[in-house]
């Protein structure tokens, strides 16, 4: 449940980013396009002023349109000469808007519809002339439509591919991890001795396989210091024990009553025996504690005309009472 549940994340992540990314990528190409778009109606409505205007000319004080042969300029464009169209019919719906940049003057463009209008004046000596032309923007508009749409579609399957590729690679991953988890269990149960041995870590994986390496290395001297501390108390309470049973069985059979000062010897000496195991275990575990030997062996020895040579500097690591009580 763990794994399946850190996976979900990882994927839910990974999908969440690609999200992010896509939206992100869809805006600034359809904010593009769409300016790019405007540029091209513009340059082409630009254009067409161009072409009307280059074809405009004043004749025995008349401005009139030089015959171009290009007729399909007389329905996207219109000229006014003094206020007056000499070329070009309007349509109902624009008559409103052609007119009113007719009389502006001056060089603009508006959006009516899904037409662009741009008016741009002509230089002719004495006469105020403006051509107005029309660029249709619905294939634009298409365009722009088809392009968001296939923005999406593929931001869609970027971010489908995405949460797939996430998730088969986060589960090879804890596959992995998984395996190397139920090897290192099954080796500390049934083959302590078994290791990864993988070397110098070069990855994550190298340093799991260290770290389980070493797990299983104090699991190990665990075991191992388990059997020996079985192995003490087997050995220093089997002689005490002995020595009581024995002196009882003495005193069963002769008949007399056990000396107490025995009991007691023996009850000391198993008091004893006890105390330096659990020492003995416990500074197993700690590994911190250490005494100086020579000091520790005069403590033993006091009283007793004992000669002793120790060399002088060396500790070990137990506790100074389980050196005496060894000694």
């Amino acid at each position: 449940m763990g794994v399946t549940g850190f996976r979900g994340r990882v994927v839910a992540l990974a999908v969440l980013i690609a999200t992010a990314v896509a939206a992100v990528l869809v805006v600034v190409s359809h904010v593009l396009l769409s300016r790019v778009t405007d540029a091209d109606a513009n340059a082409l409505a630009h254009t067409r002023a161009e072409a009307v205007a280059a074809n405009v000319t004043v004749r025995r004080g008349h401005v009139v349109l030089i015959e171009s042969g290009n007729e399909a300029l007389d329905t996207v464009s219109w000229v006014y000469a003094d206020g007056h169209l000499i070329d070009g019919i309007v349509p109902a719906g624009l008559l409103d808007r052609v007119e009113a940049l007719a009389d502006s003057g001056q060089s603009q463009s508006t959006t009516t519809g899904r037409y662009l209008l741009y008016a741009q004046p002509i230089r002719l000596e004495g006469h105020r002339v403006v051509t107005v032309v029309r660029v249709d923007l619905t294939p634009y508009e298409t365009s722009e439509q088809r392009s968001l749409a296939m923005s999406l579609i593929l931001g869609g399957i970027t971010i489908l591919l995405a949460g797939v590729v996430a998730y088969l690679v986060v589960g090879r991953a804890l596959r992995v991890v998984h395996e190397m988890a139920a090897l290192a269990d099954d080796w500390g149960d049934h083959e302590p001795g078994r290791r990864f041995n993988l070397g110098v870590p070069r990855d994550e994986f190298g340093e799991l396989g260290r770290t389980l390496d070493r797990l299983l290395d104090r699991i190990d001297n665990a075991l191992a210091d388990e059997r020996r501390l079985t192995d003490e108390i087997a050995h220093e309470l089997r002689t005490p024990l002995t020595a009581l049973r024995g002196e009882a069985q003495l005193a069963q059979l002769s008949g007399h009553h056990l000396a107490p000062e025995s009991v007691l010897t023996e009850v000391d000496r198993l008091t004893t025996a006890i105390t330096t195991i659990l020492s003995a275990a416990r500074t197993r575990i700690d590994g911190g504690t250490r005494c100086d030997l020579r000091a520790a062996a005069r403590q033993a020895i006091a009283g007793r005309s004992i000669e002793l040579a120790v060399p002088t500097d060396v500790d070990v690591a137990v506790a100074t009472e389980l050196v005496v009580a060894v000694l």
